[in-house]
């Protein structure tokens, strides 16, 4: 008797268009003033980047007084047809006037699932010379996951 076992290797690849996770829809910001200025309006815009769904800006005028503070509020969707995603943020701002902070709702999507990032900037000091005027960059990662190794939140 003769047998032949013969092995074969198959290579399996992430279908990469198939794990889309980003912000979504209208982003909104408020200001909270501590001490309002006369003549002169806080104003805080939150955009998201639509040549990269990954990326968001909030861009701040005009803050004028010690803990003056802007709260950003974005959604995400893991738009995946079977894939979850474990999320994490990250914020960019060379001023180092404010302290900005970000949380996430929830860490782990299911597919097709939302959440919400919350972005918290607050002025650390009052400007002598002039008011703050910056944009603070967001960025939120994913990694993909199976379902089955999403843990208990």
């Amino acid at each position: 008797n003769f047998f032949e076992i013969r092995y074969r290797t198959s290579e399996m690849y992430a279908n990469t268009a198939n794990f889309v996770v980003g912000f979504t829809g209208t982003p909104s910001a408020t200001v909270t003033s501590a001490v309002p200025a006369v003549g002169v309006t806080a104003k805080a815009t939150a955009t998201i980047d639509a040549n990269d769904l990954t990326k968001a800006t909030i861009n701040i005028t005009n803050l004028t007084a010690k803990d003056d503070k802007v709260v950003a509020t974005y959604t995400v969707k893991n738009s995946s047809k079977d894939l979850a995603a474990q999320l994490s943020t990250s914020t960019t701002s060379t001023n180092t006037d404010y302290t900005v902070t970000s949380s996430l709702a929830k860490t782990y999507l299911k597919p097709d699932e939302m959440t919400t990032v919350t972005v918290t900037i607050v002025l650390n000091t009052t400007p002598i010379t002039a008011q703050i005027s910056e944009a603070v960059g967001i960025k939120v990662d994913a990694e993909p996951i199976q379902q089955n190794q999403i843990p208990n939140e």
